[in-house]
């Protein structure tokens, strides 16, 4: 029964995905595997094997021949950056809608969690371009309507001149296509080698910092957001980063190595 679990149904001829309890009962019997058995028991049986037939986690697999360069490269960084050397993590955060409720939600109560009207009116979506500076989480960015190559350099033109000018410039960013035109590569050689970019690994965007940050941002003003317009969006995403640089901002505990993980 446990290596019918671990097997996928479609190798039965089944048009399912995955099994359940029923399902596999049902399928142990008309494959002759037992003449009968109750459902509960195979309920405790997967129990006792620890499979949990309802759930899966996703993994994303690099194929970049350059992964263990890139990967050591950008670990190395990250441990420079606690010693002095300007290291910044830069992304888009695209489409951020502008989303507002016809009903404003009705908030939290004892004994009651808050409830929100279904029904929503469209404004738009925007782009965050950000910076996350590795050694204090500080951040800084900029919003825009569309993520192109043009408003990529618009914003590293807003950006580099807030930085120190008496040091290198290290960002760490991924192979988006706007990264690397021929406009990029002539501002990156207007600045003599001061600014430099390192590029992650294909599929391998969890090595960005700004991800993690990018997370809590989604969690704390994007997921229940309530917005009327793309400026109001705007507004409130430039006070979200002004308030994380006054309370919140500090170095993430970065632990990766670019060792093997044991399992």
């Amino acid at each position: 029964m446990v290596a019918l679990a671990c097997s996928d149904p479609v190798e039965h001829g089944l048009p399912l995905c995955r099994w359940t309890i029923r399902t596999l009962r049902r399928a142990a019997i008309e494959l002759g595997h037992v003449r009968s058995i109750a459902v509960e028991t195979v309920r405790r049986w997967m129990v006792i094997a620890d499979l949990k037939l309802h759930r899966f986690v996703s993994w994303l697999h690099s194929t970049d021949p350059l992964f263990e360069q890139r990967m050591t490269d950008i670990v190395g960084l990250y441990a420079d950056a606690l010693k002095g050397k300007l290291v910044y993590c830069l992304d888009e955060r695209t489409g951020m809608q502008a989303l507002e409720r016809f009903v404003p939600d009705l908030p939290t109560r004892p004994a009651l969690i808050r409830k929100r009207e279904f029904h929503y009116r469209r404004h738009g979506t925007l782009t965050l371009f950000g910076s996350f500076e590795v050694a204090t989480g500080k951040v800084l960015g900029l919003c825009r309507q569309r993520h192109r190559s043009q408003e990529f350099l618009e914003f590293m033109n807003w950006l580099v001149p807030q930085l120190p000018d008496d040091q290198e410039l290290h960002f760490v960013l991924d192979n988006y296509a706007t990264h690397k035109t021929k406009a990029v590569q002539e501002f990156l050689d207007g600045h003599d080698g001061r600014v430099q970019f390192h590029f992650t690994p294909t599929h391998a965007s969890w090595l960005n910092q700004i991800e993690l940050w990018f997370s809590t941002l989604t969690r704390r003003v994007l997921h229940l957001g309530d917005f009327a317009s793309r400026e109001h969006l705007e507004r409130t995403v430039m006070d979200f980063i002004d308030y994380h640089n006054q309370h919140d901002a500090q170095p993430y505990r970065w632990t990766y190595t670019g060792q093997p993980r044991e399992v």
